[in-house]
Formats: structure tokens, C-alpha cells, sequence
């Protein structure tokens, strides 16, 4: 059964959401390991940050590919939805 237009739809905005939030914390990361004068603390916002960096600009790609008619399923993603209603 294939996506409905408005569960792709909704999903698309979810990531879009959730890499916005990815991209405001690893922001909020970067400033703690600016503003930080331990070493170790230092070492571990930065690479925070730098997680948080690649999984936001991953999730707004996905989003974008979604919008732009890639399906779903083929990115590995499952309404779950069609199973359970």
C-alpha cells in the first residue's frame, strides 16, 4: 500500500522540524564549547555539535527528497499507520 499524499506530506515536515531542532543544538553545543575553559567539556560539545550538524543537514535532505516525490519506503521509512489502523 503506498504512502497517502498527506502522510508523505506530514512526514516531510516532521524531519524538516526535527533538523531545525538538530541544527538549534548543535548552535546551543558550539556556544558551550566556545565559552568553556575545560579542555575534556570542550572536546565533547564540539563533537556534539558536529553529530548534531550532520544528522540535521541528513533529516533536511530527506525532507527535501520526500518534498521533491522520492517515496518514503524507498528511504527506508514505514508508515506505520497502514499497519495498525
Amino acid at each position: 500500500m503506498p504512502w497517502t499524499k498527506k502522510a508523505t506530506a506530514q512526514l516531510a515536515t516532521e524531519l524538516a522540524a526535527t533538523a531545525t531542532t538538530q541544527a538549534s543544538a548543535a548552535k546551543e553545543g558550539r556556544l558551550a564549547a566556545a565559552t568553556s575553559t575545560d579542555p575534556l567539556t570542550r572536546a565533547q560539545n564540539t563533537a556534539a555539535a558536529r553529530l548534531l550538524d550532520e544528522q540535521a543537514t541528513d533529516l533536511a535532505a530527506t525532507a527535501a527528497a520526500i518534498r521533491d516525490g522520492d517515496d518514503p519506503d524507498s528511504l527506508g521509512y514505514a508508515d506505520l499507520r497502514r499497519f495498525y489502523h
